[in-house]
């Protein structure tokens, strides 16, 4: 794959994973913090962990030396972000 094909995937995994987190966290926290079942610390330590997400994501594309391993693990990446998501929903 060359790497124009790989940036320009990884860019577009990227703006959906952070979509979707942007559209299912940014709701929940201020009913979590209202409820008082999270504090503004809580609250900073999950977004915090939620762009953590993000970056090992992109890290763990950027090693994939495969192409297989790249389209698998963006396929897994972002099921995973949507599979999270739903759980959140559950939680």
């Amino acid at each position: 794959m060359s790497p124009t094909l790989r940036l320009l995937a990884s860019f577009v995994a990227l703006m959906m994973a952070m979509g979707i987190g942007r559209f299912a966290l940014t709701p929940q926290l201020p009913h979590l913090i209202s409820e008082g079942q999270l504090g503004l610390s809580a609250a900073g330590v999950v977004a915090a962990a939620n762009y953590l997400g993000y970056f090992v994501g992109a890290l763990d594309g950027m090693f994939a030396r495969r192409p297989g391993q790249v389209r698998l693990r963006l396929l897994a990446g972002l099921w995973l972000c949507v599979l999270l998501t739903l759980a959140s929903f559950w939680a």
